[in-house]
C-alpha cells in the first residue's frame, strides 16, 4: 500500500472531508450526464500507468477516467461515500465505477451488504495459491492470500525482463536476478510475477526491496515494463475490468 506524503497527512479533517465530498459530487454528476463518465479508482500513479495502456481500446469509447487516490485509506473512504450516493441516485446513474486496491498484510476493512451497488464495484488483487492465478475478488471475500501489490500480479516473464533492464543501476538489490533462479515459464500461460523467481526468503526480500528504493521507481519500472510487452494479453486479469464496463 502506498504511503501518504507528509503534506497529505497534515491536511485538517475538515479539508479532507470537503475534498472527498467534492470528488463524490463530480463522479456522481458525471455518471448522470447524457454522455456518462465511467471511472476506475486505484491506489497509486503506477497503477494508472499500467491501466492507461491495457485499457486504451476502451478509454475513449466508454469515457473512462482513471483516478489514483494516493493510498488504500483514501480509496476506501471514497468508496464509503460513493456507496451512499449511488444508493440515493440509483435510478439516475448511467456511469460505472470500478475500484481496486492491494491486498495488505494487515486485517482488511469489511463492508455491509447494503453498500454494494451494481454500478459500483470494490475489489482487491490477490494471487490465488490454489489456482496459481491473479484474481480480482470482492473486498469482503475471505479467500486467503499473501500480500499482493500491483508489482506482484504482473506477467512473470515480462517482469523478469524488465528487472534485467535495471540490474546495471541496482546491482546490489538485484544480485540474485540470474537465470538459475527464474521460474519455469509455460508457453501461452500466465504466471504472476510474485512467483517469477525461486529464492530464499532473504533473497526474495532483497529483490522486492528494489521497489522501495526511490519514490519514483515504481513509475519508472511501469514505463519500462510497457516497452517490454510482447502482446496486449500480457495481464489476463485486466479482462474482468473491461467486462465490467462493456457489458
Amino acid at each position: 500500500m502506498r504511503k501518504q506524503s507528509t503534506k497529505e497527512k497534515q491536511l485538517p479533517t475538515s479539508i479532507q472531508l470537503k475534498s472527498i465530498n467534492d470528488l463524490v459530487q463530480s463522479i456522481v454528476c458525471g455518471s448522470m450526464s447524457d454522455n456518462p463518465l465511467n471511472w476506475i479508482i486505484c491506489e497509486g500513479s503506477s497503477e494508472k500507468i499500467y491501466l492507461s495502456y491495457f485499457l486504451k481500446d476502451i478509454i475513449e469509447k466508454y469515457n473512462l477516467r482513471i483516478l489514483p487516490m494516493g493510498g488504500q485509506p483514501e480509496l476506501l473512504k471514497l468508496y464509503r461515500h460513493l456507496s451512499i450516493a449511488f444508493k440515493d441516485f440509483d435510478a439516475e446513474l448511467s456511469g460505472k465505477v470500478f475500484m481496486f486496491c492491494d491486498t495488505d498484510e494487515i486485517p482488511r476493512d469489511t463492508f455491509p451488504k447494503e453498500t454494494e451497488h451494481k454500478k459500483l464495484k470494490l475489489t482487491r488483487l490477490i494471487n490465488n495459491e490454489n489456482t496459481m492465478k491473479t484474481e480480482l475478488v470482492h473486498m469482503n471475500n475471505n479467500i486467503s492470500s499473501s500480500k499482493s501489490e500491483l508489482e506482484n500480479v504482473l506477467n512473470a516473464k515480462t517482469f523478469i525482463k524488465t528487472l534485467e533492464n535495471f540490474k546495471d543501476n541496482y546491482p546490489d538489490e538485484l544480485v540474485d536476478l540470474i537465470p538459475e533462479n527464474y521460474a519455469k515459464f509455460e508457453s501461452g500461460k500466465f504466471l504472476p510475477s510474485q512467483w517469477a523467481l525461486r529464492l530464499t526468503p532473504i533473497e526474495s526480500k532483497k529483490i522486492w526491496s528494489f521497489f522501495d528504493l526511490t519514490p519514483t521507481i515504481k513509475n519508472e519500472f511501469a514505463y519500462q515494463y510497457l516497452k517490454n510487452i510482447e502482446n496486449d494479453n500480457d495481464l489476463p486479469w485486466i479482462d474482468e475490468i473491461k467486462k465490467f464496463f462493456t457489458s
